[in-house]
């Protein structure tokens, strides 16, 4: 069993990160890694942060066991990338 509340802040905290960084690249960074759904992301911490009696917990379970290594892997090699 999970923290259900810390680990929506924690997703919501790399969602808000993600939405910064491509406002702050005007939308072109994430374009060069289309192997994530950037655009996802950034809605599911729309959805955390303004609909949070929608969340879908089994699709917050799925994202974790199914998305997160993959979300983590592109931001390391979109860091290594920089280096």
């Amino acid at each position: 069993m999970y923290d259900e509340k810390l680990v929506l802040i924690l997703l919501k905290q790399i969602a808000e990160a993600i939405k910064k960084v491509d406002k702050i690249t005007e939308g072109t960074l994430f374009d060069k890694y289309p192997d994530i759904d950037w655009k996802g992301a950034k809605g599911f911490r729309d959805i955390i942060a303004h609909q949070y009696f929608d969340v879908d917990h089994e699709e917050v379970f799925s994202i974790i066991q199914n998305d997160l290594q993959s979300i983590l892997d592109a931001i390391n090699k979109i860091m290594n990338d920089f280096d």
